[in-house]
């Protein structure tokens, strides 16, 4: 498992540094103004764009960019995931922003949940990760 992490953070790296390589002298720039279909994340830099996406969804679900993205153009939607990530960003939204506030009782100020809090390292929440063969 650990070395299976460390390929994905390897692969997940390369593609992070060929990005900044290619979007340089605009990382302060609005996401928007510098990537193509940003459909969140819009009032964020380009340099924090991709910091999310590496750290924050990629990380939590234990994938590189190429499980939710099409690696020669990553504007296109031709991959269901995109989507569904973007959905279930406003799910985790909807989650903190109204109901864990109206649940009684709970021992935090502000509780909230991410990608991780489900995922765990997991494409799928709940899955169970299979050793591997041999």
């Amino acid at each position: 498992m650990a070395a299976r992490n460390d390929s994905l953070a390897k692969d997940r790296q390369k593609h992070v540094d060929d990005i900044l390589a290619k979007i340089k002298g605009k990382e302060n720039l609005p996401a928007a103004e510098v990537f193509q279909n940003i459909k969140i994340f819009e009032g964020r830099t380009a340099a924090q764009l991709v910091n999310l996406m590496n750290r924050g969804f990629s990380n939590s679900l234990g994938v590189s960019c190429s499980h939710c993205h099409v690696m020669s153009d990553f504007s296109k939607e031709d991959k269901p995931e995109k989507q569904i990530a973007r959905d279930m960003f406003a799910m985790v939204g909807t989650i903190n922003g109204t109901l864990l506030k109206n649940i009684p009782n709970i021992k935090s100020e502000n509780p909230t949940v991410s990608c991780g809090t489900c995922h765990n390292g997991r494409p799928r929440p709940g899955a169970q990760q299979r050793a591997p063969a041999g």
